[in-house]
């Protein structure tokens, strides 16, 4: 007999009337290790600029049907090429439309990562 997973939204208890992807959708697409491996980069960059990160600030995205979607910017989608691009010697500021601090999609952080 095979375990079919939810597909209907999950409710976010931090907002009303907000949602998180339904167990399916987690299950399909997110992953729950980031399967990242070292880098080696044998010449980094020694220069002084910096990379310019833009990234979202809002926690939910207003849908059609007036409900919300917690959203934000995807961890291993943001933080593994900025992991990346640290290792091969580059440093960042990381600057959001409002000034306000990055949100991140924490439903879709790889919850099995040992480290």
């Amino acid at each position: 007999m095979t375990v079919q997973t939810s597909k209907n939204p999950q409710v976010d208890i931090a907002e009303d009337n907000a949602f998180f992807p339904s167990e399916y959708s987690l299950s399909q697409y997110t992953s729950p290790v980031s399967d990242l491996d070292g880098v080696d980069y044998p010449k980094p960059y020694r220069g002084k600029h910096k990379i310019l990160v833009i990234a979202a600030d809002e926690r939910y995205l207003p849908t059609d049907n007036g409900k919300l979607f917690s959203t934000g910017n995807h961890p291993i989608e943001t933080l593994l090429p900025l992991y990346h691009l640290h290792a091969a010697g580059f440093e960042f500021e990381v600057a959001t439309i409002s000034g306000l601090m990055t949100k991140f999609e924490y439903w879709a952080m790889p919850h099995k990562d040992e480290k």
